[in-house]
């Protein structure tokens, strides 16, 4: 696929993406008498719809994302361990609902801590394999699913602003 083809493929992506949204927020408005479930909870119904609109952006939608966005950069098959299928999205999936849950609870210093905890982590892996490719890749691949749980976040603290 050349440069414009994976370009035009990204813009439907995306355009996609955003209409799935859309009809998701749609359809949770117009049916918004589900908070007599949560009833017993005491949960307001409009945070509960935002926690759970940030909860699939953060790990659904942007496990797609990322992965889209890596799909940019080939790492030739040597490059690629015997690692279990999907660890990726699953790490990525947590590492964003750690770093969502930190900002919401403004506990923003340990998103710092979760940074270096991962960094020292894979310090060891990527200094035995040498591959500089694949250590962007990572560097890239985290950076994205930290700036993605990072705006979702800010995001849910301003609409939780407006709902005040």
């Amino acid at each position: 696929m050349n440069k414009k083809e994976n370009f035009n493929h990204g813009i439907l992506f995306f355009t996609d993406q955003m209409l799935h949204m859309m009809v998701l927020l749609s359809v949770t408005m117009y049916h918004h008498d589900i908070g007599v479930i949560f009833s017993r909870i005491n949960l307001n119904k409009e945070y509960f719809y935002v926690v759970l609109v940030c909860i699939v952006l953060i790990t659904q939608v942007s496990s797609i994302v990322v992965k889209h966005l890596m799909s940019y950069w080939n790492l030739s098959d040597d490059a690629k361990d015997d690692s279990l299928k999907d660890v990726g999205k699953y790490i990525g999936m947590l590492e964003r609902l750690m770093v969502f849950g930190f900002i919401i609870s403004g506990q923003t210093n340990a998103v710092g801590y979760l940074l270096a905890e991962k960094s020292v982590l894979r310090f060891n892996d990527l200094t035995i394999s040498k591959d500089r490719k694949l250590t962007e890749c990572i560097l890239i691949g985290t950076m994205l699913s930290f700036s993605i749980a990072i705006i979702v976040a800010w995001c849910y603290l301003l609409i939780i602003r407006c709902f005040q």
